[in-house]
């Protein structure tokens, strides 16, 4: 598990900001929605998870899911040097 971080700044208006490497890791997921479509040649609302997560779902769930190796199409996620596949559903 990543640990989120915050920080509420009060002064005139209220300032919230979130960082760590969960928030990182997010933003790395989502950025690869572009280059999986483009990959695979697809069009529509795709929804990624990671393998991690993945795991972790019932395994009714994971039927809906499809698997994009990383290696294959020589894309790699970017501060997650461990992941050799996500998964993602066209919704």
């Amino acid at each position: 598990m990543c640990a989120i971080f915050s920080l509420f700044v009060c002064h005139l208006q209220l300032i919230c900001k979130k960082y760590g490497k969960a928030i990182v890791l997010a933003c790395r997921y989502e950025s690869m929605r572009k280059i999986i479509l483009q990959a695979l040649d697809l069009k529509g609302n795709i929804l990624i998870i990671s393998e991690t997560v993945f795991n972790s779902i019932d395994n009714n769930k994971r039927e809906e899911f499809k698997e994009f190796e990383c290696q294959e199409h020589d894309v790699w996620i970017r501060d997650d040097s461990d992941a050799t596949s996500l998964y993602y559903r066209i919704v």
